[in-house]
């Protein structure tokens, strides 16, 4: 096993408990990067769901983002290597779903998230008063349309993945919706959040995103570490050197995983980079 020269994390139920890291997650961050090993956010997560959380949090100028759909860079907003839904697929799906009458659902495109008034999902509906709340640099970035049509037109040339909501807790992605979705072959459906489905273009996934990264600044992936909890991180933790499931992973997660730490409430984050990663 390698000297551990860069690490990959998700964020919810990994790195963030309830919302936001614990201090000792945040100590863990600071003393890898400060030994020289490069610190990276992986996340299902939008820039537009993350941009002000990850300037303060401590790590690296570059996350991936949208399930690996971009990569960002942190500290201008920039996007690079891009792997968006086709724009001559987004309108089809979304009018898909959205025809079903029982389903909500967003785009993803960058730094701003799209839904409608009928289709807008339910962990958005208190986020303008919360957003009224904090300065402008902390919202979550989201516009409801008017309409479908201007959903789709906002959305297809940008769009990262369709987030389809199930409802509040973990159900298996609709049989109608996953048999239409398998008729296309362009997609891969994932998920990191209970009742929440996500239909990305089938080249974007984490692991492109870790290789994005690790080419980038010149790291062999047995020099990378990678952890996390959900579907869409089982791919980067069998790519990398060193791939982690949190305790509190769904157990498909820890099956595939080589490594288990501990809960992410019992800091299991800093407990496996004090294991694998920290002199």
């Amino acid at each position: 096993m390698g000297k551990i020269k860069m690490l990959v994390t998700d964020l919810d139920g990994t790195f963030f408990y309830n919302g936001m890291p614990t201090e000792a997650n945040r100590e863990a961050v600071a003393k890898a990067r400060a030994q020289g090993v490069k610190v990276f956010a992986c996340t299902g997560r939008s820039w537009a769901m993350c941009s002000y959380t990850m300037r303060h949090i401590g790590m690296d100028d570059w996350a991936v983002t949208g399930n690996g759909a971009s990569v960002t860079q942190v500290s201008t907003g920039k996007t690079y290597a891009p792997c968006y839904v086709q724009a001559k697929y987004v309108e089809p799906i979304v009018r898909f779903i959205a025809e079903r009458g029982i389903y909500k659902l967003n785009t993803y495109c960058g730094d701003m998230m799209y839904t409608t008034p009928e289709l807008l999902p339910w962990w958005l509906e208190n986020a303008d008063k919360q957003n009224q709340k904090l300065p402008e640099e902390q919202w979550t970035r989201f516009a409801v349309c008017c309409d479908l049509d201007e959903m789709i037109e906002k959305s297809k040339n940008v769009c990262e993945l369709i987030r389809l909501e199930t409802g509040y807790e973990r159900t298996p992605m609709p049989e109608e919706i996953q048999k239409y979705i398998d008729t296309l072959d362009e997609f891969q459906v994932t998920t990191s959040f209970d009742g929440h489905w996500d239909i990305n273009h089938k080249d974007a996934n984490k692991v492109r995103g870790m290789k994005y990264l690790a080419e980038k600044f010149g790291f062999a992936l047995d020099e990378v570490m990678a952890i996390g909890d959900d579907i869409n991180d089982i791919q980067m933790i069998q790519a990398a050197g060193i791939g982690v499931a949190m305790g509190n992973a769904q157990e498909e997660v820890k099956k595939a995983a080589p490594y288990i730490t501990d809960r992410c409430e019992n800091n299991g984050f800093a407990k496996a980079l004090e294991k694998w990663v920290l002199d």
